[in-house]
């Protein structure tokens, strides 16, 4: 069973699914673990499928803010709505790590009065099919490597929605973000959290002994 196979089952699986939800494109990806090379490929595919199945843009790619929402779409600008208002303060220099198209860049500036906003994702389409401005730009580029891309205080907020959970190392993330922060900035994430004590997915198998 390879890697190749893997992305193929998952294809499969993405394509006959007529509903596949935001949560199914999270389990399949975390069924296939020994895949991560192929990481970003697996993950845009399924999480354009599901937009496209439930007539949302496939701009969308998050999983969305589901209490209080009637479909994909809306429960997404939810979750980014959310964010924005829980971080940002008028005058920000923003920058978003993992932005997908850059639908999210919109509702930051919708939320708040922005100097400007910085948008970076390694889907090289992406930013070739964002209108870029003096104040919104979306980059092609990794969250790895945002310590040495940007210069120290071009930003006060660095954000990941729906996004962290895909990068590499958490920490290296965090660690980073804070080195090009201005004074007094801050780091904000959405993030998936298992609710302690519960019983795991049945995607994520059993825990280790003890924990």
């Amino acid at each position: 069973w390879t890697a190749t196979e893997s992305v193929g089952a998952l294809a499969t699986a993405a394509v006959a699914t007529p509903l596949l939800s935001p949560g199914a494109v999270l389990a399949l990806f975390l069924a296939v673990r020994h895949s991560e090379g192929l990481h970003r490929e697996i993950v845009t595919f399924l999480q354009q499928s599901a937009a496209r199945a439930v007539g949302a843009s496939a701009g969308w790619m998050n999983l969305g803010l589901r209490s209080g929402t009637s479909g994909n779409l809306e429960a997404c600008e939810a979750l980014a709505a959310r964010l924005a208002s829980a971080a940002l303060e008028d005058g920000d220099g923003v920058l978003a790590c993992g932005c997908g198209y850059g639908e999210e860049l919109g509702v930051y500036q919708a939320t708040r009065n922005l100097a400007h906003v910085t948008g970076i994702d390694p889907n090289a389409a992406a930013a070739r099919g964002f209108t870029q401005r003096s104040d919104a730009r979306l980059l092609c580029g990794e969250a790895g490597d945002i310590a040495t891309r940007f210069p120290k205080g071009l930003f006060s907020k660095v954000l990941a929605l729906d996004a962290v959970y895909h990068f590499p190392s958490k920490e290296a993330f965090f660690r980073d973000a804070a080195a090009i922060l201005r004074p007094g900035g801050a780091v904000a994430v959405t993030d998936l959290l298992l609710i302690g004590g519960a019983p795991p997915p049945p995607w994520v198998g059993p825990r280790p002994p003890g924990r």
